[in-house]
């Protein structure tokens, strides 16, 4: 079973790239633990959604698990970004070739990280002006190799496909897409 970490800030995270994530990862059978970086196992989003999580970061051991998930919004990617906690474990991740979500200005914590050197990503317009390295792209979702992001809260279902797809292969995420009628809406 693959098992997904989504660290969450106390608060200012975008509920729905956190948990549209979550939810589709479910769906396929991962085991998904929404950890807050508090002590605290409530957190509130930048909507002021409460959200129990799973749990915290200090009850967890990140070489459980198969991929990272950073939601972005603000203040919390600021708040992802700025504790070494999370970017030693993102670190870990990168070294040990494991996948890498993040989405909005989440990817302020992969530059931090030095994930993003010499790698593709996107992110919310204007954010990949605050990131050093890599190489911008302007597209809805972005894989390279074991990294995935996205622009923002609008691409959370794409973004939360492209994991699915990455982790549990093509067949899966087309089953999931039929599940949830992800292209069969008559707009």
């Amino acid at each position: 079973m693959k098992k997904i970490l989504i660290l969450l800030a106390q608060e200012g995270f975008e509920e729905v790239e956190a948990l549209t994530p979550a939810d589709y990862l479910r769906r396929v059978g991962a085991k998904v633990d929404m950890i807050s970086l508090g002590d605290s196992k409530i957190v509130r989003g930048a909507h002021q959604i409460q959200i129990v999580t799973d749990g915290t970061l200090k009850d967890i051991s990140s070489e459980n698990y198969d991929c990272i998930i950073l939601p972005g919004g603000m203040p919390g990617a600021s708040i992802l970004q700025k504790d070494d906690r999370v970017i030693r474990i993102v670190e870990e991740f990168e070294r040990n070739g494991k996948v890498i979500a993040a989405i909005c200005a989440a990817p302020i914590v992969l530059d931090k990280a030095g994930v993003l050197k010499d790698r593709y990503y996107t992110c919310y317009p204007g954010v990949e002006n605050e990131i050093c390295f890599g190489k911008h792209v302007n597209k809805s979702v972005v894989k390279d190799e074991t990294l995935i992001t996205a622009k923002g809260p609008y691409l959370a279902g794409e973004f939360a496909l492209k994991i699915c797809e990455t982790l549990f292969g093509t067949s899966i995420r087309n089953k999931l897409e039929n599940e949830i009628l992800f292209r069969s809406l008559d707009i």
